[in-house]
């Protein structure tokens, strides 16, 4: 091999080195999280999303415009309810606790007073 080759060789190899010690210590980055733990813009983000405007059974949520495969999230539902973030009315409609779907949270404005004029 002649000098000017091996140098070649050489710089390719250090380039190698260098790139492939770039992506061992990149990191890779999945997303925020969102408040009911699962990652913003995922199917089940949108699942805790749509319980808690409004309570809704399964069917709903299988048939809900945003459930584009129409999965079902019967998974995340003992999980959930483990926690306490997930609760199912007698009629099997599901909400989370705390929010504006949950009946035991009265809405905001029914503590407000009118003002008058």
């Amino acid at each position: 091999m002649k000098k000017n080759e091996r140098e070649k060789l050489a710089a390719a190899k250090a380039k190698a080195k260098k790139s492939a010690e770039e992506k061992a210590t990149k990191k890779r980055v999945l997303g925020n999280t969102g408040p009911f733990g699962f990652r913003e813009n995922t199917l089940a983000h949108q699942f805790c999303l749509a319980i808690s405007e409004k309570p809704q059974s399964m069917k709903e949520i299988i048939e809900a415009k945003w459930n584009t495969p129409r999965a079902n999230y019967y998974g995340y539902v003992p999980a959930m309810v483990k926690a306490g973030t997930l609760r199912k009315t007698a009629e099997g409609k599901m909400y989370i606790v705390g929010s504006s779907a949950d009946p035991d949270v009265k809405p905001l404005s029914a503590g407000k007073k009118k003002k008058k004029k």
